[in-house]
């Protein structure tokens, strides 16, 4: 991949999402009781190979884009009903058709106020609000800041690298669609729109910011005025045929490829600020060839818009509010938002379960401010379905973005923790590869602590290293060259998840391996256990213990363990208290032995640049806390128990195990055990001592499927536990995950 600096420029808060603001963007990329059983979603078909797609572009009457018959009539019964959808929108329009709106951050209120009117007079025609949304719609054609002031034109998507393709080129050609019959949309203005949609999409394809990036939000954007653009003047122009055979190739050799290729699992590497809009106009675009095609919906076969909604249901705190806040975020916590939810929950099957999750998950997201007040409206149909889908499996893996999301239950209170280890993927993704999040309720403890913009790994909770630039031009940060980072190994066991996250990759140097390659860091692992077992004599807790083992190329590299928490921590000896709210998570270091957490107060930036930004959200102040590990090897190991709990709860301490080829920790009644060498590929022996009190054994870094033979017996005040290579007879064979569970009863014994 190949990057340009391009300075800082000013983008809106929610990144196509309509709320108004400004915002940094700094460089080019080229089951548990009690809870229902869970609904069993109705599966799509298989998806189709995408170069196989051909798509359908529909023709005949305006409106082609979103509206239908059916669509209309379920919002002319909201009208006949006063529901409040429509209430919002009516008012709305009744407003911007008696005054004259300004055009908002880059055209988003000309651009909703002309499809909030064309709706609005779609279900009870009015003279004023058809001409109000002709007026806007001639603005955003023409005007850049105040209806009439001429300063729009052939030039004006190039501000921001081209930021208003989406909301004049692509939303534009929606608007274009709903307006094409009114009285005022003359034959000329018609022409004139498309000599403007004509002009911007040639400029995006020559100079526009991510234009070669299908995984990005101005592609999508571009995308959606591309082909929204062909559908929409298709009869119109001659020029409709241009854009819809270059929407068929974005669509069938590029974007389809790439998501159903890298992003499987549903989410988002940009963070869901960038990927709601993103969402949305795919699942748009998607609806209308499905309603024009005559085989198998196309909708049905872009898997990604039914993964967003699994995923978007895990990524949910428990509060119901917020969400996990990768990539670039105006504001943290992060708020759910809401429109691609919107918008699969008006345009999938009421027989498909999704659209009724989408539709449940949309009202928890509902915004009080809401600016698309006409996608909201067309969500709003009674008749279809909605299901709540917080209930059934507690953990999910996004397998494209290596983001892993478990939780104790799906009560408000619980407790829930994210991991994730994505390769690079795009703008807006953070150097993040290994970060660790833990909250409960709404209590956020273990956080990330970047603003936006604040790309760097020292924002977040990774591993740091140091390798004085010999290879990584952003050290201590990772870097931007990160081709295999993944989830390596998972499984949920209903008691605990297990999983690995895989992410040496994430040091490569620019241009590995063709153009430099050598590495300063050949190794980087991070193991977490999530306990959901309850710490005793605490409701709603729960332990997450995380071992990391980092091999680098020399010994003199400084390799460091970050961990950010939600309110200023308070260090005593090995372990660190962070407090929010009605909530404590203990963190103790167990390795290296001799480390005492340092804290630091942030920001703490090293250079210039989104890669070395390393400050707080707005408005806020954080500090990390920083575990050094020694030099003089170049094989590093750390290992962390954090013990979620009450405030004024004061659980037990974690205790090290000692052993043979082992790191391991006791909590309570629980033992959690990981190879120190690194991960098995083939059984090798292990021995280790736990206090009796640990009841419950979790082992892992075996190798996976693998078979030993179990041995316990009393050791003074321990229990000592031996796994030898099964030679054949009785054995215990580790799950593919390479995680074996040892019970021990009374006396330490084998159950």
């Amino acid at each position: 991949m190949i990057r340009r600096w391009v300075g800082v420029a000013l983008c809106a808060v929610a990144a196509g999402a309509g709320r108004r603001g400004g915002c940094l963007r700094q460089e080019v990329w080229p089951g548990i009781q009690g809870v229902p059983p869970p609904v069993q979603p109705v599966a799509p078909p298989p998806p189709i190979a995408p170069d196989s797609l051909t798509l359908a572009h529909p023709r005949g009457p305006h409106p082609r884009i979103l509206l239908n018959a059916e669509r209309l009539a379920a919002l002319r019964g909201l009208r006949a009903a006063g529901a409040p959808a429509w209430r919002r929108l009516d008012e709305r329009c009744l407003a911007n058709s008696r005054q004259t709106i300004d055009s908002g951050y880059e055209a988003w209120d000309w651009t909703n106020a002309t499809l909030d009117l064309a709706l609005c007079h779609a279900v009870a025609p009015r003279p004023d609000y058809a001409t109000a949304a002709v007026r806007y719609f001639r603005a955003i054609l023409d005007d850049r800041y105040r209806v009439g002031d001429g300063a729009g034109g052939d030039d004006v998507v190039h501000h921001d690298d081209g930021y208003s393709i989406r909301t004049r080129g692509c939303f534009g050609a929606i608007a274009y669609d709903w307006v094409h019959d009114l009285p005022g949309m003359t034959p000329e203005l018609r022409a004139h729109a498309v000599d403007r949609f004509s002009v911007w999409t040639k400029w995006f394809s020559e100079s526009g910011y991510s234009r070669d990036q299908p995984i990005a939000n101005y592609y999508v954007g571009w995308f959606g005025a591309v082909a929204f653009g062909g559908i929409a003047v298709d009869g119109d122009d001659p020029r409709a045929a241009d854009l819809l055979r270059q929407a068929q190739r974005m669509y069938g050799s590029e974007l389809a490829p790439a998501y159903k290729r890298k992003l499987g699992g549903g989410d988002f590497p940009e963070g869901w600020q960038y990927g709601d809009m993103v969402g949305a106009i795919l699942a748009m675009f998607t609806d209308t060839e499905s309603q024009a095609a005559d085989g198998r919906p196309l909708l049905d076969d872009f898997s990604w818009l039914h993964e967003a909604v699994a995923y978007r249901a895990h990524a949910l705190w428990p509060d119901g509010k917020h969400t996990f806040d990768t990539g670039d975020w105006s504001e943290k916590p992060a708020v759910a938002p809401a429109h691609t939810l919107l918008a699969l929950a008006t345009v999938l099957r009421p027989s498909d379960a999704a659209q009724g999750h989408a539709r449940s998950l949309a009202r928890l997201a509902e915004d009080p401010d809401e600016e698309w007040l006409w996608l909201a409206a067309l969500a709003d149909d009674p008749s279809r379905p909605t299901s709540d889908p917080r209930r059934g499996p507690t953990s999910y893996l996004a397998e494209g973005t290596g983001t892993l999301i478990a939780r104790t239950d799906w009560s408000s209170q619980a407790v829930w923790v994210a991991l994730t280890s994505a390769p690079s993927l795009s703008d807006h993704q953070h150097l993040d590869a290994g970060h660790v999040e833990i909250v409960r309720g709404g209590d956020a403890l273990v956080v990330d602590a970047g603003g936006y913009g604040s790309y760097s790994s020292l924002s977040h909770n990774v591993i740091a290293i140091d390798d004085k630039k010999d290879n990584d031009n952003y050290a201590p940060n990772q870097g931007t060259w990160s081709d295999a980072a993944r989830i390596a190994r998972f499984e949920d066991s209903g008691a605990f998840v297990y999983a690995l996250a895989d992410y040496a990759s994430a040091f490569n140097p620019a241009g590995y391996p063709d153009d430099h390659p050598q590495r300063s860091v050949l190794e980087a692992e991070r193991e977490i256990v999530f306990s959901r077992t309850p710490v005793a004599g605490s409701a709603n807790s729960a332990r997450v213990v995380v071992h990391d083992r980092v091999t680098v190329a020399k010994p003199s590299y400084a390799v460091t363990f970050l961990l950010h928490g939600g309110s200023a921590p308070v260090a005593r000896g090995s372990t660190v208290r962070f407090v929010a709210g009605k909530t404590a998570a203990f963190a103790t270091t167990l390795l290296p032995a001799s480390a005492v957490p340092a804290i630091v107060r942030e920001p703490t930036e090293l250079g210039d640049g989104p890669y070395y930004a390393n400050a707080p959200p707005e408005g806020t102040s954080s500090v990390r806390v920083e575990v050094r590990s020694p030099p003089g090897d170049v094989q590093r190991r750390f290992l962390h128990a954090v013990v979620v709990a009450g405030a004024d709860d004061r659980p037990a301490v974690p205790g090290r195990l000692e052993g043979e080829g082992i790191d391991g920790v006791a909590i309570d009644d629980e033992a959690y055990v990981f190879g120190r060498g690194g991960m098995q590929t083939r059984a090798q022996p292990m021995a280790y001592s736990a206090p009796v009190a640990a009841v419950r054994h979790i082992v892992a870094s075996l190798a996976p499927g693998t078979r030993y033979v179990v041995r316990v017996e009393r050791d003074g005040a321990s229990c000592r536990v031996t796994l030898e290579p099964s030679q054949g007879g009785p054995a215990r064979a580790a799950s593919p995950a390479g995680v074996l569970r040892v019970e021990v009863g009374p006396g330490c014994t084998l159950r």
